[in-house]
């Protein structure tokens, strides 16, 4: 089908500084995002970095590493071309396979816009160390955001148990925002409501709401109307009563768009019912 997902899943892995919508996996709740947060430079990387390409080829691994640590540290747009060119050298000299090295290659490609060679390194990056939580979460991410959601749900089915593992990790509100989109785009709004409400019920703090609300009005653009009634009445259901006047309108609307005049009625009477009560005081 035609889902309007895929442009928030680039969201997912692109993180917040490029889009206004959900960001992905491996920093920490508080700046979810694929790219690793710095400072956005105006010039190109340190001179440190340049002279990195210039090292032996015997160089010790913990030299490789903090050569590759601080290189990640300045991937931003406007450096990624030659942070890719110093990861390629970087890799050269390495003579193996690394993972870290294959992830931060990973996000170069990302800020490229080369999506495919990015769930390429991403891939083989889960494939050197498949019990990463963090690379599995970017490779799931990354066939989201190519169209190839089962692939995605399919990746992180074993996370589903780990969520205490993954909360300490930092990366749980990253599992839920890919998980729910997959569902989304697999049509299984049920999945989808369910996670959305555990989310709610657990970290409700932690839930962009004018995200998903944004995420319902896609739905409802793309004619999936039940889907999108769903979704904003999770919403309804599980936030707080401030919260909840900001989805009501939608809900109703959506509700008498489908017919269902009288619910939709309801809602508007509990939207209304603060005004009339300040305009029309009960007197002492």
């Amino acid at each position: 089908m035609a889902v309007p997902f895929y442009r928030q899943v680039i969201a997912l892995l692109m993180g917040p500084e490029n889009v206004s919508l959900p960001a992905a996996v491996v920093q920490a709740e508080d700046q979810p995002s694929v790219i690793a947060e710095a400072v956005v430079r105006e010039t190109g990387l340190s001179g440190e970095l340049e002279a990195t390409q210039a090292s032996t080829s015997d160089e010790a691994p913990a030299e490789l590493n903090r050569q590759l640590e601080a290189i990640v540290a300045q991937l931003q747009p406007n450096t990624s071309a030659e942070a890719a060119a110093a990861l390629a050298e970087l890799s050269e000299r390495w003579g193996q396979p690394n993972d870290a090295l294959l992830a931060a290659q990973a996000k170069a490609a990302l800020l490229q816009g080369e999506l495919e060679v990015a769930l390429e390194h991403f891939e083989q990056a889960l494939e050197l160390n498949p019990h990463s939580v963090h690379h599995r979460l970017n490779a799931a991410s990354a066939h989201l955001a190519s169209g190839c959601h089962q692939v995605c749900l399919t990746l992180l089915e074993p996370l589903v148990g780990q969520q205490a593992v993954m909360n300490e990790l930092g990366v749980l509100g990253s599992f839920r925002n890919n998980w729910i989109l997959a569902q989304l785009a697999d049509q299984n709004i049920e999945a989808a409501s369910e996670a959305l409400a555990q989310w709610l019920g657990d970290q409700p703090g932690s839930v962009n709401l004018q995200v998903w609300i944004q995420q319902a009005e896609l739905l409802r653009a793309d004619q999936q109307l039940e889907a999108a009634q769903q979704l904003l009445k999770t919403l309804a259901d599980g936030v707080d009563a401030e919260q909840r006047r900001s989805v009501l309108p939608r809900l109703a609307e959506l509700l008498d768009e489908r017919g269902e005049h009288r619910e939709a009625a309801l809602l508007y009477r509990e939207l209304l019912r603060p005004e009339l009560e300040t305009s029309n005081p009960i007197p002492a």
